[in-house]
């Protein structure tokens, strides 16, 4: 995983990254910045084979902590795009908005393909 934030206005840094997981991940995220992660969690197999293979899933999230001002998430919003060019290749893309809710198994239900809604708020 990693945790890309804001230097500054305009300037993007690595805030954190490691191997440890989804809970490690979101020790690195703060309330008051707006902040881009990219991590992989990994999809058990649902039994139906006897030849399934757990899957990697990789996820881009938008985080943006409750500190931040609706203003300014807008702002950053814009970037997300260019960002997620920079982080790519990944299965799917989810915003954030609540870190207590960030877990592995809200993070496996909204990055669901199915999962219309691709929010953890």
């Amino acid at each position: 995983w990693v945790v890309v934030g804001y230097l500054d206005d305009s300037t993007l840094g690595i805030f954190g990254s490691g191997n440890g997981g989804v809970e490690e991940m979101v020790e690195y995220l703060a309330n008051d910045e707006v902040q881009y992660c990219l991590f992989r969690i990994q999809i058990e197999p649902d039994g139906s084979s006897v030849l399934s293979l757990p899957k990697n899933r990789d996820i881009f999230m938008f985080w943006s902590g409750p500190n931040v001002d609706m203003t300014e998430r807008g702002k950053k919003r814009i970037h997300e795009e260019c960002v997620q060019k920079i982080l790519c290749p990944f299965d799917t893309a989810i915003a954030a908005y609540n870190r207590d809710l960030i877990t592995l198994s809200n993070v496996l239900k909204v990055s669901d393909e199915n999962t219309a809604n691709k929010v953890i708020e």
